[in-house]
């Protein structure tokens, strides 16, 4: 029963980790495209934005890999070493994404401080 009320809390915190990161995309994305000219009916982002949505994402992608465990821990009972290999490659896969968000918050930030007019994300991370 314990292990039980574990895996549920570490899904209940993966989810709200994914909804915390998803509304850190959402800021990032804001901020990134609030200069782009095609999308000029956009409203300005509030000045906090890049900064809320940098860690937003930074801090809780990592946090998916509580939902591995849990799924980890669910499928055990069919082997370990695929219950480990789950759990290990959805911690590499949530340590990676955070990383990606913030070095995409970075960018941001940079070309933010460049006074870009606002790019297409997929030049601007391809430059």
């Amino acid at each position: 029963m314990l292990a039980t009320r574990r895996t549920r809390a570490a899904g209940l915190a993966a989810t709200v980790a994914a909804l915390a990161a998803t509304a850190g995309d959402l800021l990032l994305l804001w901020v990134a495209n609030a200069a782009r000219p095609e999308l000029s009916a956009l409203p300005p982002p509030p000045p906090v934005s890049l900064i809320a949505g940098y860690y937003l994402g930074v801090l809780a992608i990592p946090l998916y890999g509580l939902g591995y465990w849990q799924v980890a821990e669910d499928i055990a009972s069919g082997g370990r070493r695929v219950a480990r290999a789950v759990f290990l490659l959805g911690l590499s896969g949530g340590a990676v994404g955070g990383a990606v968000h913030g070095v995409t918050g970075l960018v941001i930030h940079a070309d933010r401080l460049l006074g870009a007019a606002g790019d297409d994300p997929l030049a601007v991370v391809g430059r």
